[in-house]
């Protein structure tokens, strides 16, 4: 199984948010073990669920943590530091991507990749809006922790 998150950059989540995150994700490995779980890294939202995900890897040694990179670019500032904490870093595109179009074009990749999406939007605008709702359309289950959909 292949889960990916979006979520706004700044979110204010509190502890029942981590809670329900945590408990989604036990879901997910309980039915699924070796899941791969696609990240971003871009924002509050994608930290939280790494860290819980690393946390969890105590418990499912199997579950496999990406950072899918919307870049090629060695000075992208993730780059250099990202493989100490993920157990994976991909870039998805046979060709680069222009930069402005880069983290939209990956994010839906890993939606169409996925086949479950967690999210934490809130709001009807923005990057994270506009993957959950590209998430519905390609009919993709998802949970929204957030209260937006």
């Amino acid at each position: 199984m292949i889960v990916t998150f979006c979520g706004h950059r700044n979110v204010s989540y509190s502890d029942d948010v981590e809670r329900r995150l945590e408990e989604e994700l036990r879901k997910v490995l309980e039915e699924s073990p070796e899941a791969v779980f696609y990240l971003g890294d871009y924002g509050r939202f994608d930290g939280l669920c790494n860290s819980t995900l690393r946390r969890l890897q105590r418990e499912y040694p199997l579950l496999r943590r990406v950072f899918v990179t919307p870049y090629l670019d060695p000075e992208y500032a993730h780059f250099q530091d990202v493989h100490d904490y993920y157990d994976e870093v991909m870039y998805p595109f046979s060709e680069k991507v222009l930069k402005r179009f880069a983290i939209s074009k990956r994010n839906r990749w890993m939606v169409e990749k996925a086949d479950f999406v967690i999210a934490y939007v809130n709001h009807d605008y923005g990057g994270a809006a506009t993957t959950l709702e590209y998430a519905l359309r390609k009919k993709k289950k998802y949970v929204n922790l957030g209260r937006y959909l």
